[in-house]
Formats: C-alpha cells, structure tokens, sequence
C-alpha cells in the first residue's frame, strides 16, 4: 500500500505538472487566437465599409445604364425622363446619411508632463453616443481608449495609458470623439488611430503626437 501511495503522488504530481504546462500553453493560444480575431475583424469592418460603396455604385451605374437603353426605345417618352429625373437623385438619397471620421492634419506637439486633446471628429456632425469608438496607437487589440454600449471600456486598455484618458460625453452628443491624454510621456509619441463604429458603417482618421524635448533653461553664472 506504501510503494502505490508513493507511485500514485508520484504520477500526481506529474499530472499536475502537465496540466499545469497545458493550461499555460492554452491560455498563450487564446490569447493569440483573440489576437487574430479582433484584427480579422478590423479589416473585415474596413473591407465591408469598401464593398458596401462599392455595390452601390455598381448598382447605380448597372441601373442607369439599363434605363437609358431603355428609355432610347420609348424615344424619352414621358416615364423614361421621370425615370431618369428619380435615378439621377438615387447617389444622393444613397449617401445622405453617410458620416466620415477626420482626424488631425497636424500633427499635436507638447512636452512631457502636458495635457493634451487628440482632435478627432464625425463628418457631418452627428451623434456617438451610441457609436464604438476606439483609440489605439501599436496594436488594434491594445486600445489606448475603448468607449462601446455607451460606456468606457476600461479593462482592456493598454497599461501605458491607465488612468490618462477620457472622451467627453458632451462632445460625443456632437460627434467630437477627441481623446484627452493626461500628464504625456516621451513613450507616448506615434501615430494615433480613432475608429467609429455605429453596427453598419465604419470609419476611420489618424492623429500625430510629437513629445518635443523640455527646454533646460540656463541660470546666468554669478561671477
């Protein structure tokens, strides 16, 4: 009974061990798996976006093509020129309610220890409420700031930025989805990405942080 009690803790412990290499393992392929999902989906938003405009287009174009060959044979009789007049207005009435996202042609320039406002808006100016907005600079799955279901989305954030970085409500209700960045860092330089997202239509902008060095200044020398 000894010598099996011995051999049974002894393959326990191993067992232990393997489950314990397997958990890490696993974990680490989640992790990846997560990864490659979240940029999957950021560039299939970015592709739907593309192709839905697209189609619409083509729609558009196969359309009026059709009608003129077909209003030809009536001889621009009456409905072929309505027709015509209604598919004219059809890019318009299409593209009415299309937003963009505009970041910043300039670039944000401060010093270490500043608050500074990344610009970023919705053109025309229409409501983010209800939008996601995310901010990121290195890595999409690492957001700098994450607002979704009109609330912030704190536990996914890059540790870097924890506790440095807020939206403000009023400004969502505008369409204003500039970040403020609290207390910058010399890390903190690169090129910031501001994604919109409102469950049909997503856009995109990018805004420059520079952290220009501190000036020392020189006390005079006393004699």
């Amino acid at each position: 009974v000894e010598w099996i009690s011995y051999y049974l803790l002894k393959n326990i412990a191993t067992i232990q061990k393997s489950v314990e290499w397997i958990s890490y393992y696993l974990l680490k392929n989640i992790a990846t798996i997560q990864k490659s999902v979240e940029w999957i989906s950021y560039y299939l938003l970015k592709n739907i976006a593309t192709i839905q405009k697209s189609v619409v287009w083509i729609s558009y174009y196969l359309l009026k093509r059709s009608l003129l060959l077909f209003s030809r044979e009536m001889k621009m009789g009456f409905l072929g020129r309505t027709c015509l007049i209604v598919l004219s207005l059809l890019p318009a009435v299409s593209t009415q309610d299309a937003w963009r996202v505009v970041g910043s042609d300039q670039p944000v320039i401060a010093e270490p220890g500043d608050d500074v406002i990344l610009p970023c808006h919705i053109s025309p100016r229409v409501s983010a409420v209800d939008m996601e907005v995310r901010w990121f600079r290195d890595a999409f799955e690492k957001p700098v700031h994450l607002y979704s279901f009109q609330e912030n989305l704190l536990e996914t954030q890059d540790r870097a930025y924890q506790d440095r970085t807020a939206l403000s409500p009023p400004a969502l209700e505008r369409g204003d989805i500039s970040l403020r960045l609290r207390n910058l860092r010399p890390s903190d330089r690169g090129v910031y990405t501001c994604i919109a997202h409102d469950g049909s239509q997503y856009e995109e902008g990018q805004t420059e942080v520079i952290v220009a060095a501190m000036e020392r200044k020189l006390e005079p020398m006393g004699k």
